[in-house]
């Protein structure tokens, strides 16, 4: 059998990433230069970054497609999940696309990837475990109620808004509740919901025009990336409690994103609560002079 350059590059990225889970690797680093063909690899063990080595020049590109492929990125998503089982433990792998500016002097562009692993289930938290202030929980409580309306989750990447987002429907995930979530990163399972993966924008579409047939009390839908989705669930706010969330730099940013996607006059109205989350250092109490 001939294998062509896609099984070969599919073939050296499963290697790969065997040989990383094997090492308990933190992580995996991959550097691609696509104007002279040149994609770098090296492991991050214990904290501490590996020498690097060329991938074969000839797989480059395959290679950077399959890692793409693998977390379900569409052309404009810079990041993704995918599973992996290894040794019969099941591993959560998170995909993090950075893009440099050209060089002026170099007139070179290079894409980082980056493949953290996470080999232990993650823990959903109480909302109490998150660091709100007693101000933020008095006013985010009240919103978590199963009236109709729209909750947004916005902030930058690797903010924690999934993890705020489980947080509340932790909250909400009651024996009488009938919970749907509709996510692009499986990081979190949460016995007593309804949970899907969604790889691309035309599986989302697919689902939330059966929602209206569901009796639903609460959907999650992260990262909505058309109006047409975006509108959709505006619709279903209306009878339903909806939480989405979406990757902004800042509050502003992410309202005009919502502002340019919406064309629905109900928006605002259904809107009940807007958290714009930053991570922020915090002194130990413990420890900290």
């Amino acid at each position: 059998m001939i294998m062509t350059p896609d099984l070969k590059s599919e073939k050296l990225v499963n290697n790969l990433l065997g040989q990383a889970l094997d090492q308990m690797a933190d992580s995996l680093h991959f550097i691609w230069q696509p104007a002279t063909s040149t994609l770098t690899v090296n492991f991050r063990l214990a904290g501490q970054l590996g020498s690097s080595w060329h991938w074969p020049a000839a797989l480059g590109q395959t290679a950077v497609n399959y890692l793409k492929k693998l977390a379900g990125l569409l052309p404009r998503q810079n990041e993704g999940s995918f599973s992996l089982i290894h040794n019969r433990q099941l591993i959560l792998a998170d995909l993090i696309i950075f893009k440099s500016i050209p060089s002026t002097s170099l007139r070179t562009s290079e894409e980082k990837i980056i493949i953290s692993f996470n080999y232990q289930p993650l823990t959903i938290f109480k909302l109490e475990q998150l660091g709100f202030n007693q101000l933020a929980l008095s006013q985010l409580k009240p919103a978590l109620t199963l009236s109709p309306g729209l909750i947004l989750i916005m902030g930058q990447t690797n903010s924690g808004k999934t993890t705020t987002s489980y947080a509340l429907l932790n909250q909400l995930n009651q024996a009488h509740n009938n919970i749907l979530s509709l996510i692009r990163q499986n990081k979190y399972q949460l016995a007593g919901i309804n949970q899907v993966l969604i790889n691309n924008d035309q599986q989302l579409e697919a689902v939330l025009r059966q929602l209206d047939q569901q009796d639903l009390d609460v959907i999650y839908c992260q990262e909505p990336t058309t109006g047409w989705e975006l509108n959709q669930l505006l619709h279903l706010a209306q009878s339903k409690l909806v939480i989405i969330s979406c990757q902004a730099p800042d509050l502003l940013s992410g309202l005009k994103y919502l502002n340019n996607l919406n064309d629905a006059p109900y928006l605002w109205p259904a809107l009940k609560l807007i958290i714009n989350q930053k991570l922020a250092k915090r002194l130990c109490g413990d420890c900290s002079v």
